[in-house]
């Protein structure tokens, strides 16, 4: 999964970039509780293509928090910690 999301993150052609980095609400380290942005690496910071609200990136999450989660479930699907909707290691995208 790490593979997966490195991958994204050398490639950035491979995902779309129609969306609004600034302004981001809230910050979850890798126990999905709030935090800084100062506190999450720039190599580790991921968002949930399912979250983005009117092209809006709302929640940067810990990348390590986020493989945790999609590895509890043999299918590699899980729900958004914050809008509980239903996303797979696709939907997550290097917020660079």
């Amino acid at each position: 999964m790490v593979s997966h999301i490195k991958l994204r993150r050398n490639s950035p052609n491979i995902f779309n970039n129609n969306v609004n980095k600034n302004n981001v609400s809230t910050y979850y380290n890798n126990s999905f509780t709030n935090t800084n942005a100062k506190n999450i690496p720039k190599n580790k910071r991921v968002y949930i293509s399912k979250d983005v609200v009117n092209g809006k990136v709302k929640h940067v999450y810990n990348q390590d928090g986020i493989i945790k989660l999609l590895l509890r479930n043999s299918q590699f699907a899980a729900k958004s910690p914050i809008s509980r909707r239903n996303f797979d290691i696709k939907n997550v995208i290097p917020f660079t």
